[in-house]
C-alpha cells in the first residue's frame, strides 16, 4: 500500500518524491481525475433518468484530460557541500 502524495501546482507540476521512497523497489503509481462528460461517454447509452435514456447523442470526441504529457522521474544526489 501506498502513501498519498499532497496536490501540487499544475502550472509548474515538479514534485520531490524523496521522502516517499524506501530502499529497494518502488512503484510510482500516477492517480489522475479527468472529466465527467469522459467518464460518462463509455456508458451513455445505458444511463437513465426517470426511466428515459439521454436526450442527446454523447460528444465526440473525448476532452483531453488527466495526464497529456509524459512522466518523467529524474534521479538526483544530495550533496553536502
Amino acid at each position: 500500500m501506498g502513501m498519498p502524495f499532497q496536490f501540487f501546482d499544475l502550472a509548474d507540476a515538479n514534485a520531490d518524491i524523496s521522502a516517499y521512497l524506501v530502499k529497494g523497489t518502488n512503484v510510482v503509481e500516477a492517480v489522475v481525475a479527468t472529466t465527467r462528460y469522459n467518464a460518462l461517454a463509455p456508458i451513455w447509452f445505458t444511463l437513465q433518468t426517470a426511466g428515459q435514456g439521454p436526450m442527446i447523442p454523447p460528444l465526440t470526441p473525448l476532452q483531453e484530460a488527466g495526464l497529456v504529457g509524459t512522466v518523467v522521474i529524474t534521479l538526483y544526489v544530495n550533496v553536502s557541500i
